[in-house]
């Protein structure tokens, strides 16, 4: 188990989104994103809902060895785990239950 101490929140910033949680478990990278603005043809912009009518989505992905990058790398070729919300407050709730979820030995052996 991976304590939680041993947890890294990262700041990064996403181009579209304006809610983001980024969080380094191990192996793995918890990322939380949501309240996505697109700018529209006419120059108005628009909230869109991301997927399937939910406007925040949690993934994990694999944290990709690059010691010469300024930010934590990681690769969305492939999704270990993912899970949608429909408030700020679940999203949150979700992407600190997901970061416990994969703090877990069993899952980090998933990770090759």
């Amino acid at each position: 188990m991976i304590r939680r101490e041993q947890w890294k929140n990262l700041d990064q910033p996403h181009k579209y989104a304006k809610f983001r949680l980024l969080t380094k478990v191990g192996k793995v990278v918890v990322s939380t994103v949501g309240e996505f603005e697109w700018l529209l043809p006419s120059g108005l912009k628009t909230l869109f809902p991301y997927l399937h009518g939910h406007v925040y989505e949690t993934m994990v992905f694999k944290v990709v060895s690059n010691p010469r990058a300024k930010q934590v790398e990681f690769s969305c070729a492939e999704e270990y785990d993912t899970a949608c919300y429909d408030t700020a407050k679940d999203a949150r709730k979700g992407h600190f239950e997901m970061c416990k979820e994969w703090a877990k030995e069993k899952n980090q052996e998933k990770v090759k």
